[in-house]
């Protein structure tokens, strides 16, 4: 599976900060400081990265769609435990 370390870092944060929608998730993914390693490159985390690719990545277990902000068309995501 592509993109494991930023879906994990996506579920975390879901976990800590409650739902979002796909623009706040994009944001914030935007703003995260590339790895020490990847530092030389100067972009950030997910610069360049199509909101495809993110997408993908929230449809993912254990990210699921909550629900719909008509406001900003947009889907709202959210972690729920599975039943």
């Amino acid at each position: 599976m592509k993109h494991k370390r930023i879906h994990a870092k996506i579920a975390k944060h879901l976990e800590q900060n409650g739902d979002a929608t796909t623009g706040q998730i994009n944001d914030w993914v935007r703003e995260l400081r590339p790895t020490r390693k990847n530092r030389a490159k100067g972009a950030g985390f997910m610069t360049g990265q199509s909101l495809n690719v993110l997408s993908n990545v929230l449809k993912r277990k254990p990210i699921v769609k909550v629900g719909f902000d008509r406001k900003v068309n947009q889907a709202i995501w959210g972690i729920r435990d599975s039943e």
